[in-house]
């Protein structure tokens, strides 16, 4: 059974919104750690902040889900790309500890909010006996973006005296995702639990 032509367009919209987030999340990865240290905070903290990221996915991931299936998946979706975009900004303005602290949080939230709701819209776009499919071509664009954007990272960093406008850089590359997504998907909130086409 092959998708129709409303479906391809949504799934697509899904997996370039996947890809490019992820890879403007991954730009600063290269240096991030070295830019936080230059910052005067400690190493050992440094460590404790990325933590700081997993732990509120922990927290938030299940409610999250929930909520996607109560209010609509494509809002949430929406919400956690215009948060991912800020975070880069908060890099970019830190002097100390806490924009970064903040910036880890709204980052695990961002993930929270776009990662369970967009692997449930896209699995139904498919039909059920090819949602294992689905889920394998969402998470392609995860895997190769996360190759990509250290890589792209790495290059700019040698090309800019510091890297706080590399910040502004991955910032304007995951806000490209809002619109790529928000202009080919359809709203669900009436109707969360949208059918694959045949």
């Amino acid at each position: 059974m092959r998708l129709g032509g409303k479906e391809r367009r949504a799934f697509n919209a899904i997996f370039s919104a996947n890809f490019i987030s992820t890879f403007g999340e991954a730009i600063p990865q290269p240096f991030l750690s070295i830019y936080l240290t230059e910052l005067g905070i400690p190493a050992p903290v440094v460590g404790l902040l990325y933590n700081v990221r997993n732990l509120v996915q922990a927290l938030v991931r299940v409610p999250i889900g929930v909520m996607s299936d109560r209010l609509g998946r494509r809002r949430l979706m929406l919400l956690g790309l215009i948060i991912l975009s800020m975070v880069p900004l908060l890099y970019y303005a830190s002097g100390g500890l806490s924009l970064p602290l903040i910036a880890m949080m709204m980052g695990g939230l961002g993930i929270s909010l776009y990662y369970p709701p967009a692997e449930a819209y896209a699995s139904k776009l498919f039909p059920s006996e090819r949602v294992g499919e689905a889920m394998g071509r969402f998470h392609l664009g995860w895997a190769v973006s996360s190759i990509i954007g250290p890589s792209v990272g790495g290059f700019l960093a040698l090309y800019f005296p510091t890297y706080r406008p590399i910040f502004i850089i991955a910032s304007a590359v995951t806000l490209i995702s809002i619109p790529v997504l928000w202009l080919n998907t359809e709203d669900d909130s009436t109707n969360p639990d949208l059918e694959g086409g045949a």
